[in-house]
């Protein structure tokens, strides 16, 4: 933990401010780092508090930074987020996952409110377009008082806005890759949509005795659209959203096995399309502010082997959500929330060629009452107190308690962070027949972090020290039949500073050290697959804001894994280097060039599914 014990040096050593006269503000880049002092975020407390009053860690990623960096989907604008694991299976449309400070499972929210599945509990946030997303806020710090289910590794809130100008983008790259945005609205109503294609033939290397060649079957076409509305009468606010999603996509499977044969389906095409719904009013009067909210999602995917025989298979998941809250402020730091949440999930599964049965279906609901309180300490300290109660058939009841504090220590902050989550079994664990247990019980997390931070000095750093230890993990028995007999212990620390090179610039550092993350299942015990021991990043932009000239440049080095089904050994081991030039052409029109893996590593996330090598992409935008 050596990365650890330098960093709380680093940033117990910050300078306190000086106390001579403050010589103006400089000018503020446009896209700015992850975490900014001033910034307020919505989510580590389910209430609107300022970042540097939050004791989780929170990061998060604004809308200049995702229109800087290129990132077309929620995967590609927290990929490099510290802490965050991020791995995809090819090009543009595949799938892709992430996990958050070593586990795979955290909460994703739309405006606050759960937009997993019930089938599997999990999102491919590669489907998901950034096209109407205002920011993204990142808490990395398990828990599930707030929010529920499937708070091991923390939470993703995918928050968006009302667009009040219109904006227009284009793009061509390579590999077929082009697509068009177009969103226009006066604050109060807007509406935005997307279109983007791509072939995906791009080369890759040979590899188990088997020759290189041309990615095929990779192809992907999406449209995306959204209306937002926002209106505020007197005390009311009406926040209202409907998204729409279709994605087509080819599935071309592993390249080459460690057996020395390929696994390629060269007919395989994967349909999806997606509806979500969100309403927030709220009522504010002084102090209390009271907010009813309500969101459903339908997401129907359709597997399908041979275009001219229809659907080998198909799932069908929806939810509905609903969430009445009471918040009561005091200040920026005492406040009490507290509320009831409601939720159901179904799914249906038409098996095909995979039963029998043809097909099965099933339900369950969920309802918590939570309430959290937090209490001012001296000018800038803070402790806070929570619990969740919450009850999900047929696993019965939890109840999810969460403790912590935030102090000034110098110029720097310590925060302490407590808590408890747990992860109900999905309803295919559940249901799907000959291959489900009922009487399953809820994966359980004990979470304690440690945060250290500092606004001040040169290099702003955040150290964030966690450990998790998990029980009751659903494994698969030698007959496929899900049973808790795992268990898991993380520990390791994240460290992120955006050092001060010079009033123009915007320089980003992180890293995170996973030295521990094992599980035990039947008696053994081996290290989780899909978890490197080391990963980082380092960035450095001359963001365009009103400047005729902006650039930039990425480099993220993963360290390898372990994949049980491939065999011994550690795999995915790379280094990417990204970077962009922007130019302003007129008032309204930015011209933009990408490079995309400048050093042609022709690497893989996971084995066998190679990702594109150097690759480039011209844009043109209205910002």
């Amino acid at each position: 933990m050596f990365i650890a014990q330098a960093a709380v040096l680093i940033a117990l050593a910050t300078p306190l401010p000086a106390a001579s006269a403050d010589p103006g503000p400089a000018p503020t880049p446009t896209a700015t780092p992850l975490r900014t002092i001033g910034t307020v975020v919505t989510t580590a407390e389910r209430k609107a508090t300022p970042l540097s009053s939050t004791p989780q860690t929170t990061y998060v990623v604004t809308r200049a930074q995702i229109e800087a960096q290129g990132d077309q989907t929620i995967a590609d604008a927290i990929r490099n987020v510290p802490g965050m694991t991020f791995f995809q299976y090819g090009a543009f449309g595949a799938e892709a996952s992430f996990g958050t400070l070593g586990s795979n499972r955290s909460i994703v929210l739309l405006n606050g409110l759960p937009i997993t599945n019930g089938s599997e509990g999990s999102i491919d946030l590669g489907t998901l377009s950034s096209n109407d997303v205002d920011r993204i806020e990142v808490v990395e710090s398990g828990g599930s008082t707030l929010y529920g289910s499937g708070g091991a590794g923390g939470v993703i809130n995918i928050i968006t806005s009302v667009p009040r100008s219109t904006y227009l983008f284009a793009s061509y790259g390579s590999f077929g890759d082009r697509a068009v945005r177009v969103s226009t609205g006066n604050g109060t109503i807007g509406v935005s949509f997307e279109r983007h294609i791509a072939t995906n033939a791009y080369p890759y290397v040979g590899q188990n005795g088997l020759p290189g060649g041309v990615r095929d079957n990779a192809q992907a076409l999406q449209s995306d659209g959204s209306i937002d509305y926002a209106q505020s009468t007197g005390p009311y606010s009406l926040r209202a959203t409907a998204r729409f999603s279709q994605l087509d996509l080819g599935v071309p499977g592993a390249v080459a096995l460690s057996d020395g044969f390929s696994e390629l389906t060269p007919t395989e095409i994967e349909s999806s399309n997606r509806n979500d719904l969100f309403a927030k009013i709220a009522r504010t009067d002084g102090k209390f502010i009271t907010a009813l909210t309500v969101s459903g999602f339908r997401q129907a995917l359709f597997d399908n082997d041979d275009n001219a025989s229809g659907p080998e298979d198909s799932i069908v998941d929806a939810r509905t959500n609903a969430a009445l809250q009471e918040t009561v402020l005091e200040n920026d730091r005492t406040a009490l929330v507290a509320g009831i949440d409601l939720s159901r999930e179904s799914a249906l599964d038409v098996l095909g060629p995979f039963g029998p049965p043809p097909s099965f279906a099933a339900a369950q609901s969920q309802s918590a009452i939570y309430a959290q309180q937090a209490v001012g300490i001296g000018p800038t300290g803070k402790v806070y107190a929570g619990l969740r109660a919450e009850n999900d058939p047929p696993a019965g009841g939890t109840l999810e308690p969460a403790a912590g504090f935030l102090l000034p220590v110098g110029p720097a902050r310590v925060a302490l962070n407590a808590a408890s989550s747990f992860i109900v079994p999905t309803l295919v664990d559940l249901y799907y027949p000959q291959y489900s247990n009922p009487n399953l019980l809820p994966e359980r997390d004990r979470n304690l972090n440690l945060v250290v931070s500092s606004d001040h000095g040169p290099l702003a750093p955040t150290l964030t020290i966690f450990d998790r230890t998990s029980s009751n993990l659903i494994t698969d028995n030698a007959q496929f039949i899900p049973v808790n007999a795992g268990r898991a212990h993380f520990q390791g620390a994240t460290l992120s500073i955006a050092p001060t090179l010079a009033r123009q610039f915007v320089t980003q550092f992180s890293l995170t050290d996973l030295p521990t993350a094992t599980q035990v299942s039947s008696g053994v015990a081996e290290r989780v697959d899909y978890e490197p021991v080391l990963q980082g990043t380092i960035s450095i932009e001359h963001p365009i804001g009103s400047n005729v000239l902006g650039y930039g440049l990425t480099a993220k080095l993963v360290g390898a894994h372990t994949e049980g089904f491939a065999g011994p050994g550690t795999f995915g081991q790379y280094s990417n280097f990204d970077a962009y030039v922007r130019a302003r052409l007129a008032a309204h029109t930015v011209l933009t060039a990408r490079v995309d893996d400048l050093g042609d590593a022709h690497y893989e996330m996971f084995y066998s599914y190679p990702v594109p090598a150097r690759s480039y992409r011209l844009e043109i935008s209205t910002r």
